[in-house]
């Protein structure tokens, strides 16, 4: 009896064996390092602004297996001093031996990490074992770390405001939020002055929108932007550049876009300076769709038990043929004044694999970047809207996340305030961008 293979089947055979061969040249590279008493050496130590619990149950469940990992050790630290303190410890000789890398910090902390040669992990087996996104830790001298979590940008809705206005299902496209979704939620008092009383998503302005650099990259992304980009060494920004022929230049289209949800003048005007912070609008039920991380899921629910929301992947432009969203993508990077090489690549090459790193994003409210993973798919309904938006998640090479939020909100007032064009603003701003850089 004879059977033929349908076609998915064949491609997700194909990506299998492509991982297999990855996995073969992963554990070939690393085979040997480390001393003949402990592979992983006396110690390695991690530091990360990820929460410590996940991390050390994975590091515990590995070292159930292999007692030898008992000498992995991670340390959580906090964001808002971690560069500092790291630069610091590393000039001092009593610095981590690895770091908990986000594609964010990449730029800044490039030059205390050692990449990963192409010999030794060619580019080929990297793209075969991860998504596209996770490649952004890919330069010109070598991968700078094992991928192994994302956090995908996905657009939380109320299912009862929605319900109540008539709409079954959340917007997929741009053309529908303009048309149906902001005509349909939006509640503005005309007169005696333009009031929201309640509203439909929380684009237009800078200081009350929880993650408004993240959308403005999202919609730059999607407009077919290139941000920065990495070529031997040097950074270039292209933030409104694009890589095919488009009607407009593509962060003065994202822009234009963003800022008119917040024009009186506009007819889909639904969102101001004086309201709530977007995230706790959306809690109180006073906004409709929440453009969040992932990693938010949980503390939605706790800040708002009775809400009736869901999760759906971000809305595209209608007809568009490739997908995009923006994630903050993670890693296992060794840093170069390490005086445990081999045992700490050892170290992370085991914590990134497929089967640990996917545990280990589970543990974070994350979702796994590595394609094995993702094809399996995941019976949480909300999980695996996690995994969809990781397959188009890209990343941003930020120069300096503080100076870029600086960037971006004058970018989005200068707009709002008149004080100058969708042009002009973006043109300032990859001027801003350059001297970052220099």
């Amino acid at each position: 009896m004879t059977s033929s293979l349908r076609p998915f089947q064949i491609i997700l055979i194909g990506i299998f064996a492509a991982l297999a061969v990855g996995g073969l040249i992963f554990f070939s590279v690393f085979r040997g390092f480390g001393d003949e008493e402990n592979p992983y050496g006396t110690s390695v130590e991690i530091w990360g602004t990820l929460d410590a619990r996940a991390l050390e149950t994975t590091i515990r469940a590995i070292a159930d297996d292999d007692d030898n990992f008992h000498v992995v050790s991670y340390v959580q630290k906090d964001l808002r001093t971690f560069h500092d303190e790291l630069v610091n410890a590393v000039a001092e000789g009593r610095g981590p031996d690895a770091i908990v890398l986000s594609n964010d910090a990449l730029v800044s902390e490039r030059a205390k990490l050692y990449p990963i040669p192409y010999e030794t992990l060619p580019l080929r087996a990297i793209k075969d074992a991860y998504v596209d996104g996770a490649e952004i830790f890919s330069l010109s001298d070598g991968t700078y770390g094992f991928p192994f979590a994302v956090d995908p940008l996905v657009m939380y809705w109320n299912r009862d405001l929605f319900s109540s206005a008539g709409l079954a299902t959340p917007p997929a496209t741009w053309e529908q939020i303009v048309a149906q979704t902001v005509p349909a939620l939006a509640r503005v008092q005309q007169s005696p002055v333009f009031a929201i009383e309640k509203a439909a998503l929380a684009f237009g302005e800078y200081t009350n929108v929880q993650n408004a650099p993240e959308v403005l990259l999202m919609l730059f992304l999607q407009a077919g932007s290139k941000l920065i980009t990495e070529e031997q060494g040097e950074y270039e920004v292209l933030i409104n550049q694009s890589a095919a022929q488009t009607p407009r230049p593509p962060a003065d289209a994202a822009l234009d876009f963003y800022t008119q949800f917040a024009n009186p003048a506009r007819p889909v005007y639904t969102w101001n300076r004086s309201l709530a912070n977007d995230r706790n609008a959306f809690l109180a039920e006073d906004l409709a769709l929440y453009f969040g991380f992932g990693s938010e899921y949980a503390g939605l629910r706790a800040g708002n038990p009775n809400l009736n929301f869901d999760a759906a992947q971000v809305p595209q432009a209608s007809g568009v043929a490739i997908k995009k969203s923006y994630g903050t993508f993670y890693a296992l990077s060794v840093l170069r004044s390490s005086d445990n090489f081999t045992g700490t690549y050892r170290a992370l090459a085991t914590l990134g694999d497929g089967e640990r790193a996917s545990a280990l994003a589970e543990g974070l409210g994350l979702a796994p970047v590595h394609r094995s993973t993702l094809a399996l798919g995941n019976p949480d309904p909300f999980r695996q809207t996690m995994y969809t938006s990781a397959l188009i998640a890209r990343g941003f090479l930020n120069p300096d996340s503080r100076a870029t939020e600086d960037i971006i909100k004058l970018m989005v007032e200068d707009i709002t305030s008149g004080r100058a064009s969708a042009s002009e603003s973006v043109s300032d701003s990859v001027g801003r961008f350059n001297q970052l850089l220099r």
